[in-house]
């Protein structure tokens, strides 16, 4: 199955063994077919040699199919189930269906509760229609700082694109009103700089400098 090869594939690109994980954030729809044959993948590559269950959830069962955006909600869930170091219950599950064995035997067990989490890894599986598949492992961020530790003794200037106006000012806001952001965060943000116009048409400036009012202008 070509869901089966895209976790294999995902894993290997990434060096990373399926005994390392213990959670999968899955597409999850809760379609009789679909669900079958993405729960018989997870149990093909993650379940022969595990000594314990596969927890598997999807942030559909709390936001609803988001459709475009459903990816990167799966993302967002997995990235603040690193950051809180608790996996967010499913809600709306109870019994497995028949047809999914792995979790009618327990080798795989959907998460109905807030669920302690500290591994280094979690797969997102994302499948759109026409046959789009997608699986990204995303790896714990292990880096630390110290506290209050950031460099604004020199004015920064923050640049970020948009495609509207509506769409920059909250982050200009965020920047503002948040202490101690760290020097990856303005990373991500100089990257986004170089978006292309014709994707991000509006462009937005923030200059920061100690002890001074933050200017900006969007246009």
């Amino acid at each position: 199955m070509m869901e089966k090869r895209i976790l294999l594939d995902s894993l290997k690109d990434s060096d990373v063994d399926p005994d390392e994980i213990e959670y999968v954030e899955t597409h999850g729809t809760g379609t009789i077919i679909g669900d079958q044959i993405e729960v018989n993948s997870l149990t093909d590559v993650f379940t022969k040699n595990r000594k314990r269950p596969l927890l598997i959830g999807t942030v559909k069962s709390n936001l609803g199919h988001t459709e475009a955006s459903a990816g990167i909600c799966g993302m967002i869930k997995a990235i603040l189930t690193f950051e809180n170091g608790i996996i967010p219950p499913n809600i709306k599950y109870e019994v497995p269906k028949e047809n999914c064995l792995s979790l009618v035997d327990g080798r795989i067990k959907v998460v109905t509760e807030p669920t302690p989490f500290n591994a280094n890894y979690i797969p997102v599986n994302n499948f759109g229609n026409g046959g789009t598949l997608v699986t990204t492992v995303l790896k714990k961020n292990h880096i630390t700082y110290k506290e209050n530790e950031k460099i604004m003794d020199l004015p920064r200037l923050v640049l970020f694109p948009g495609t509207a106006e509506k769409c920059i000012a909250p982050v200009f806001e965020y920047i503002q009103n948040t202490k101690d952001l760290q020097e990856e965060f303005f990373a991500l943000l100089n990257k986004l700089s170089y978006t292309e116009p014709s994707l991000k048409p509006f462009r937005g400036y923030l200059l920061l400098q100690k002890g001074q009012i933050p200017q900006s202008q969007i246009k």
